[in-house]
């Protein structure tokens, strides 16, 4: 599964959703914010289940 930069994702059995900043492989770099402050961290795809895509949160006019 290739996840586009901004898509929108979340871990299984996780509240917390985070934004694809980049993809590299099968590692995606993901953002969030918590507590005031903005944290990276990278994760699987295996690991995220897509929200909402980038194309279906930013629509091409």
């Amino acid at each position: 599964m290739t996840l586009p930069p901004g898509s929108i994702v979340r871990r299984p059995k996780r509240r917390k959703t985070m934004v694809v900043l980049e993809t590299a492989g099968q590692v995606v770099l993901c953002g969030w914010i918590a507590n005031g402050r903005f944290y990276k961290r990278r994760f699987p795809t295996d690991q995220l289940i897509l929200c909402q895509s980038h194309s279906d949160l930013w629509p091409l006019t």
